[in-house]
């Protein structure tokens, strides 16, 4: 009886692996431009503020997230969020501010790192709809 329960664990932890890949070998535009890409709408005014290891394009094969990809913005490097998480304190500092507006909401403590993208959009239709997954390596530890 002690087997199979070890051999449900070791499948349960296994299939929640990210099997995601990762590229920042593009510019902010071409990523935002490819999120948008035959939607018919018009992407315009894109800035990204942070370190370049800190956002690219990533693609999840497994659907682990729940979409098949899109922008990763992260405060370390994109390299961490491939996975497996099964490291304590994993980190990159990229040795930058934080968000100002962040900042505002964690006074007096202040964030760092901070990694920010931001875009102009026109729709041609009346609805826009973003997907979004908030993941935290720290938050277990």
């Amino acid at each position: 009886m002690k087997k199979i329960l070890l051999l449900i664990a070791v499948i349960a932890i296994t299939s929640v692996k990210a099997q995601i890949t990762v590229d920042n070998t593009q510019t902010p535009t071409q990523w935002v431009q490819g999120l948008f890409l035959g939607s018919a709408v018009t992407v315009s005014n894109v800035t990204y503020t942070g370190a370049a290891q800190a956002t690219g394009a990533f693609t999840d094969t497994a659907n682990s997230i729940g979409f098949g990809g899109g922008v990763l913005l992260t405060t370390g490097s994109i390299q961490n969020a491939i996975g497996p998480n099964n490291s304590g304190n994993i980190s990159v500092d990229n040795s930058l501010p934080g968000d100002p507006d962040i900042d505002l909401i964690m006074n007096p403590t202040t964030s760092n790192d901070a990694s920010v993208l931001e875009f102009d959009f026109v729709p041609v239709g009346d609805t826009v709809i973003f997907q979004y997954s908030f993941a935290s390596d720290e938050y277990m530890e």
